[in-house]
């Protein structure tokens, strides 16, 4: 009885096609009206950006909630449809957009996208270290053209040139990697390395500088990992290769220091930051400086500046780190966050980062217990103290002021 059955049920599905579903073409089954005003995105590091996360928080980075619905289209691909065209086209100026610091790449809904649509971005891109001989457009849209293809140049050879670079608006491929510098030769047989910085793009892969994984994922390195495994199941012994160097060609401090004199580790390797640092900063500064982080309140800032004071002692490998903080409304969101639901979002996102570095405190303190810091930010924004660099025990125009706490401690 039962193989009767199987045979039956297989004769069945034998005679069964497997045809494909004609949609119905009427206006009730369309969402192109809608889709108008709507724009397209795509995610460039999945594993980064939880689409579910994005879909929820990004209408209020954007400053559109309430005035926008996303849709979940992929795992990697998403829908905001806008109320209106205004936000839209506001949305679209605005170049570069990030989430979680990973870029994603978002354009107009088209009924019929071209076969490179979301393969493209428009990025503002400085070009430093222009030789003198070459300052004409031409010149500078060829260098632009290194990056991708070059809409708009900012230069006008009448017009005096404030800044130590230019800035040139290009259509960057995602799929490559981001060029940082270039050497360029000349009849002469001189050289001049000129220098590329992206503006809003945060995160990239430091070993490969594309925007689509991190560095512990990159497939270069992944690859060596395995080649180093496999010799080494093999017998084959495989020297070490030496630490990289702390200072650069490009610091100020080049020849200077020694490699044994930098780092950030003192004696009892722990680390302090003060918001005193980040107060002044913010006093000092004019806010439109603020512009190319896409920030337009202070909290949003400082959340921005404490966040990249994270990753720097994360990046320097510092194992038990104090963050002091002047009293404010972000020490109280440490403190209580549930009383501080405006702060939610930037306190669990800067949690997020200070697990990275596993023992950490943050506390309070006044700018008068901790002036170092304050006269080190004072430093930047009033004395053009520009250099970056990172040095064991404090600066040495501080020795007086550093001297005098530790002999009154």
């Amino acid at each position: 009885m039962s193989s009767a059955m199987d045979k039956a049920l297989m004769e069945m599905l034998l005679e069964e096609k497997d045809e494909s579903f004609e949609m119905p073409d009427l206006p009730e089954f369309l969402s192109c009206e809608r889709n108008k005003l709507s724009l397209i995105g795509t995610v460039l590091n999945p594993s980064c950006q939880p689409m579910k996360h994005l879909i929820r928080n990004i209408p209020r980075k954007w400053q559109k909630e309430g005035r926008v619905t996303g849709v979940s289209l992929t795992s990697e691909r998403f829908q905001f449809i806008f109320d209106s065209k205004h936000d839209l086209e506001d949305l679209l100026a605005k170049g570069v957009h990030t989430y979680n610091d990973w870029s994603i790449v978002v354009d107009r809904w088209y009924e019929n996208p071209p076969d490179d649509y979301l393969r493209f971005m428009l990025v503002w891109v400085q070009i430093w270290n222009i030789p003198v001989n070459y300052y004409t457009e031409k010149a500078i849209t060829k260098l632009g053209d290194l990056i991708g293809e070059v809409k708009e140049v900012i230069f006008n050879p009448v017009e005096p040139e404030l800044q130590e670079f230019v800035r040139v608006k290009v259509l960057f491929d995602v799929s490559r990697p981001l060029r940082r510098s270039k050497v360029i030769n000349f009849k002469n047989s001189d050289t001049a390395t000129v220098r590329f910085h992206y503006e809003r793009i945060q995160k990239r892969c430091y070993e490969c500088q594309r925007l689509t994984h991190e560095k512990d994922l990159c497939p270069i390195l992944i690859k060596e990992r395995q080649d180093k495994a496999s010799a080494r199941r093999q017998g084959i012994s495989i020297p070490k290769a030496p630490p990289p160097s702390v200072l650069q060609e490009s610091d100020p401090l080049f020849g200077v220091l020694k490699e044994s004199q930098v780092g950030c580790i003192d004696e009892m390797n722990k680390g302090a930051i003060a918001e005193a640092y980040f107060s002044d900063l913010f006093k000092s500064t004019d806010p439109s400086s603020f512009v190319d982080l896409n920030l337009s309140v202070k909290k949003d800032a400082l959340f921005c500046c404490v966040k990249w004071a994270i990753e720097s002692m994360s990046s320097h490998r510092q194992s038990k780190v104090l963050f002091a903080f002047e009293p404010g409304d972000l020490l109280s969101a440490f403190a209580r966050p549930k009383a501080w639901p405006s702060f939610a979002f930037h306190v669990s996102e800067l949690t997020h980062f200070l697990e990275k570095i596993g023992d950490w405190k943050v506390s309070e303190e006044k700018v008068g217990s901790n002036r170092g810091a304050s006269l080190i930010a004072q430093s930047i924004v009033k004395g053009d103290r520009f250099q970056s660099y990172v040095a064991v025990g404090h600066l040495r125009w501080l020795h007086q002021l550093f001297e005098g706490e530790r002999i009154s401690s």
